[in-house]
């Protein structure tokens, strides 16, 4: 009788430990969470997304599922594209975003919680943007002194479209304003 009952004791204790293990979440320092409840976002008694700071949670076994999300600054370097002044010269830009999410829900509806998706979205706004403004202007006034002027509108336009996203974008800089061989010898 005694080791019937000691085993079934330790039988429920490792049921006990299995349930905690399933049941319990942490989300690191500088990390969010949503749940989804049988793939969908679970609602607070409000009506808003229900996400989780950094800490030790509960969520319930098998009907629950936890997205974690990385919630720091985060750096797209956005490599050399060719974009033509307002003289229809060719110039090689590279030019960099710092972003971080802003909007845990937004984010996982518009990118199924994918950074890939995130950071393909934001650089097609801003080789869109960055392409207006360098239509707008000379060689000479991007290299000089309206470079300033043409981040700051980028940051803005980038930040306004990136809402939608659940992003935002702190800053924008160009790292470098190269000339293509063909424009560099007919401008020398």
């Amino acid at each position: 009788m005694n080791q019937g009952i000691k085993t079934s004791f330790i039988a429920l204790m490792f049921i006990g430990i299995m349930w905690a293990g399933a049941s319990l979440y942490v989300v690191p320092q500088g990390y969010s969470s949503i749940l989804l409840r049988l793939g969908k976002l679970e609602l607070k008694d409000n009506g808003e997304v229900a996400n989780f700071g950094p800490g030790l949670h509960y969520k319930t076994p098998i009907l629950n599922a936890v997205r974690i999300f990385d919630t720091k600054l985060q750096t797209l370097d956005i490599k050399s594209s060719r974009i033509v002044t307002k003289e229809k010269k060719d110039v090689m830009v590279d030019y960099y975003v710092k972003w971080r999410i802003s909007n845990l829900s937004d984010y996982y509806k518009r990118t199924s919680g994918n950074t890939f998706t995130a950071e393909n979205l934001l650089e097609q706004f801003l080789n869109t943007s960055i392409r207006a403004e360098f239509g707008k202007r000379t060689i000479a006034d991007v290299v000089s002194g309206e470079r300033d002027d043409v981040m700051d509108l980028l940051k803005k336009s980038a930040d306004k479209s990136a809402t939608d996203l659940g992003i935002e974008v702190i800053d924008v800089r160009i790292k470098g304003i190269d000339l293509p061989s063909t424009t560099s010898s007919a401008i020398y």
